[in-house]
Formats: structure tokens, C-alpha cells, sequence
């Protein structure tokens, strides 16, 4: 049992114990506020632009959110519904016709019209030079949307390049008004070289949401928001695997996970070597330890995932068998095929008529840590079962000469997959990323057809399970995980819930309180 009382420091306080009264300095992240009623997020960027479609870094897009609405959202389960528009239909010429919802209004009082999802979309086509709009998080829209017309105030008409799931995802971004106005939640009230505030709007569509302000603080360098954080001028700031160790662990301290496109995996040479044995590829998959890669390389920072279609996207076959971690499996199937394992000092091998079995792995040196880590981790894991690799880490010159020449079994490889998982790129015959020359029939057919159907979420997950089908089969790569993104935030905060888009962390921020408050339960004022 014990007091707190006075002190002349504000930064300590004195306790009573059973051996008489102490001094002790305050937690540094002790969590009393002045402003008690204002949620202070801190974000990195050298640049102040507050539009959101000429913005390139995942942080800041994932703040403007706040004062701006789209004509889609990406659901839980990753499938699309509706935002700013009503309803929608597919017209017999395939165009689509979207109806916006009527008696919504920008942060200016002025009304939502179609003009202003063109003018979105020119700002995005045309905007900023062809350089520019390729880095912002919206350049798909350039090649996905190939005429767009409004035929009265409430009512587009859109014609996209390709089918199938692609037009609704690309329909996800911000919408703004020619005077840079959003229709969100909250409106830019005040615009500060650093600082931004925000204010709940008052004639918002959405549901009301418990903290009504929010003050967003611009740090220029990782190291100055690090320290702001842990000296508690700021809640939470948003994170990924590279820079979430600068917050992860001070005190109090609670993560939002999301999980990112960003995805890694081994790419095994089909053509010549040991890999492009199939018999081979699946007996090795049984020994790859991806929770371990996950846990090592990225701090638990990922999810681990054995294809390029994350679990949580609503196409995936969770009932799919694949090749769970079975280390004594992988061994028993080595031997199978005439292998035994040989101890040699504290050393294992794999050996079939006097020769161990190697396998050459190669990863990027420059810039990637997680190359590196994987590497080792697949080293370890390998030795276990007797495997004898010999690690090659190389600059993208020499790793891309490496790839071409066919001078590798393995390769650890990352990319960013689109938000609709469009894979043609990375597994189709001649895509652009399918480095080490997938050609599968059954891949290409699937991929062909997902973009050829036009609304009808059932036929989409049918082809995608194909996909699944075929990459268990052949293995054409070995899926490690999706890297998650991170809101990182102190206990001051309650009822905070995740979000679907790694690109709008805050979508669901409606539901969140300061602890202690009470928490609001307004319905939606729109349907």
C-alpha cells in the first residue's frame, strides 16, 4: 500500500513504502495529457502537400484519409463496397455506370458531383508529369481507367482496360474537389508548416466518431518523432518492419498491425539445377520454417503466407492442403529417393552416391537486411536436415546477371503485388517480374480469365483457386510472407481496431476513445 503526494518537480513524484518515504523520477512516458481531448499523430515527411493523390509515402496518404472519402472501400474480407457511390451496374457496351450518393458535401459546403471524381481523376492521369504520377499511390488508375464521362450531376460512365476484379479496386482513391476539399470524417481546420489540424465535421455522412479532434505533427527524420514518442508529445505514429523497433518496445506501448502488398518469397530455378526437379521443390518445402523466417528476418513483423494471395483476401481457399513445416517428413522423402543422412562431426548431410546434396542460394546485398536474415535463417533450418548451401549475397547488378545466367538454385525475391492481386506480372508466360521463366498453363488460363469476368465475385475466386491448385502442383515459387505495416500507440487509447488497407490505417478510427470516455454508438446516417 502506498501514496503519491506533491512535489516540487513536476517530473517526480514521492511514495510512501514500509521503510519511509522515497523520490522517483516519473516514467518518461507517464501518460497525463494538457490536452486531454486531442489525439496528436505523428508522421515522417520532408514535404507538406495535403493532397492526396500527389503524395508517394504510405504514411502521410494513410493521415489525408482522415479529411477524404473514395467511391470504394476495401471490405474485411477484401472484397469491394460502396462509398461515395450508390449503386452501380455493368451496361450491356461493358462500360460501367456508377450513382453517386446524393446530399453529400465537401468540407466547403459545396455538393458531390461527378465532375469532381473526374477532376480526381485528371489530377491523377495528367497531374504532376508522367515520372510524378508513376510514384504516387494511385498510378494504376493511369493504366486501369481508359475514359471516364459524367452524364449528369449524380451519374459516370467509365470504360476500363480489362475486366474482371481490377476497375472496383482502382476506384479507391481519394476524391477531391476543384478547391482541394475532401468529403471525411474530419476537415483540415488549420495548415502549419508542421502541424496539421483536425476537426470532426459536422455535416460528415459517416458515423460520428468519439474524438472529434486530432492534431497531426510532421517530423522530417525517424530519430526526432522516435524520441516525441517515447516523451509522449505524440499517441501514435504509423510504422513498417524497417523502423517499428524504434517504437515497438517503450513502455505502454500497443500496435495496430496491418498487413502490406509487400511480398517475399524463394524463387527457384525451373530450368537447370536441382530446383528445376519438381520431385525435389516439394519434398524442400516441407522443411522451410516460415514462422521462423517471419519471427527472425522481421521481428514477427509478417504474416506467412505460401502464395502471392494473402489468406484475408476474400478469393483465397483456406481448405487447400499445402506443405506444412514436416521436418522428419522432408528427411523420410530425401531418403525416399536415395538420399541418407550422414553425421559428420556436429554436421549433418545429405548424401547420395558420395555426393551431398548443395543447393546455391542467392539474395540482394545493397539495402536489404531482410535478404541477409533470410539467408541465414534458411541456412539454419537446411543444416538441420542436412542440406549444404552456399550463400551468394550480391548487388542488383550481379543478383540480376545471376538470375539471367541461371547461376543459382534458389533466390530470395520481394515485390509489391497490386491491390487486386492482378499476378500476370509475376507469374504469367512473359511477365514482366517472372524472372525465372514460369510458363503454366493452367496459370496463364486462370489469370486470363480473372480479368475477362466482369462482376461476378464467385467465377473470380473459382480462377484464383485454380491458381492456388496449380502453384501447389508445379511450385513455380515458394511464398514466405506479406510484411505488415503498423500504427504504433500508447494506452491512452481504447477500442482501436485494424483496417483492411495498409493504406488507410485509419479507416475504422470512428470506433476509437481515449480510455475512460465514453465511447459512441451513433449509426450511419447514409445507407
Amino acid at each position: 500500500m502506498f501514496t503519491i503526494g506533491c512535489s516540487r518537480n513536476v517530473n517526480e513524484f514521492t511514495e510512501e513504502t514500509s521503510t519511509g518515504t522515497v523520490t522517483r523520477q516519473k516514467p518518461k512516458n507517464d501518460l497525463t495529457k494538457v490536452n486531454s481531448d486531442i489525439l496528436n499523430i505523428g508522421y515522417r515527411s520532408n514535404s507538406t502537400e495535403t493532397n492526396p493523390l500527389k503524395v508517394t509515402e504510405v504514411s502521410v496518404v494513410n493521415l489525408l484519409w482522415l479529411s477524404f472519402d473514395s467511391l470504394f472501400v476495401i471490405s474485411a474480407g477484401g472484397e469491394m463496397e460502396n462509398s461515395l457511390v450508390e449503386t452501380y451496374k455493368v451496361r450491356e457496351d461493358g462500360k460501367f455506370e456508377f450513382v453517386l450518393r446524393n446530399g453529400i458535401t465537401f468540407h466547403d459546403g459545396s455538393s458531390l458531383r461527378a465532375s469532381d471524381v473526374i477532376n480526381s481523376i485528371n489530377i491523377i492521369k495528367e497531374g504532376g508529369g508522367e515520372n510524378e504520377t508513376r510514384n504516387t499511390i494511385y498510378a494504376n488508375v493511369k493504366d486501369i481507367i481508359k475514359s471516364v464521362e459524367a452524364s449528369d450531376e449524380r451519374t459516370l460512365v467509365m470504360e476500363f482496360n480489362g475486366g474482371g476484379i481490377s476497375p472496383l479496386y482502382a476506384l479507391t482513391f481519394p476524391i477531391v474537389n476543384s478547391s482541394g476539399k475532401g468529403t471525411g470524417l474530419y476537415k483540415m481546420e488549420s495548415l502549419g508548416e508542421n502541424e496539421i489540424n483536425f476537426s470532426y465535421y459536422e455535416s460528415s455522412w459517416k458515423k460520428q466518431p468519439n474524438i472529434k479532434s486530432i492534431k497531426a505533427k510532421r517530423y522530417s527524420d525517424e530519430d526526432s518523432m522516435a524520441r516525441a514518442y517515447k516523451e509522449n508529445a505524440i499517441d501514435g505514429v504509423f510504422t513498417d518492419h524497417r523502423n517499428i523497433g524504434l517504437y515497438k518496445y517503450t513502455k505502454n506501448t500497443k500496435t495496430m498491425n496491418v498487413r502490406s502488398n509487400e511480398f517475399y518469397y524463394l524463387m527457384p530455378n525451373l530450368a537447370s539445377g536441382v530446383m528445376s526437379n519438381l520431385k525435389i521443390r516439394q519434398i524442400l518445402s516441407y522443411g522451410i520454417d516460415k514462422e521462423g523466417i517471419v519471427s527472425r528476418a522481421f521481428d514477427s513483423n509478417a504474416i506467412a503466407s505460401d502464395f502471392p494471395i494473402p489468406s484475408d483476401y476474400y478469393v483465397f481457399d483456406n481448405e487447400l492442403l499445402t506443405y506444412s513445416l514436416d521436418v522428419g517428413k522432408c528427411i523420410r522423402k530425401f531418403q525416399e529417393i536415395g538420399y541418407s543422412q550422414v553425421q559428420e562431426g556436429i554436421y549433418k548431410y545429405l548424401v547420395k552416391g558420395g555426393q551431398r546434396f548443395k543447393i546455391k542460394l542467392i539474395g540482394l546485398r545493397e539495402d536489404n537486411l531482410y535478404h541477409k536474415i533470410i539467408a541465414q535463417t534458411l541456412s539454419s533450418q537446411f543444416a538441420e536436415i542436412g542440406i549444404e548451401m552456399e550463400v551468394s549475397l550480391l548487388n542488383k547488378e550481379e543478383y540480376s546477371k545471376a538470375i539471367k545466367n541461371r547461376s543459382y538454385d534458389i533466390a530470395i525475391a520481394n515485390t509489391t503485388i497490386s491491390s487486386e492481386f492482378d499476378l500476370r506480372y509475376l507469374l504469367g508466360t512473359g511477365g514482366r517480374c517472372n524472372y525465372n521463366a514460369i510458363s503454366i498453363s493452367e496459370i496463364d488460363s486462370a489469370m486470363n480469365n480473372i480479368v475477362s469476368i466482369k462482376n461476378d465475385p464467385a467465377k473470380i475466386k473459382d480462377e484464383y483457386v485454380k491458381i492456388q491448385e496449380a502453384m501447389v502442383k508445379q511450385i513455380p515459387l515458394i511464398g514466405l510472407c506479406f510484411v505488415t505495416d503498423t500504427f504504433v500507440y500508447n494506452d491512452r487509447l481504447g477500442n482501436v481496431s485494424g483496417a483492411y488497407s495498409h493504406t488507410n490505417m485509419l479507416e475504422n478510427i470512428h470506433q476509437w476513445s481515449f480510455e475512460g470516455k465514453d465511447i459512441n454508438t451513433s449509426e450511419q446516417r447514409a445507407d
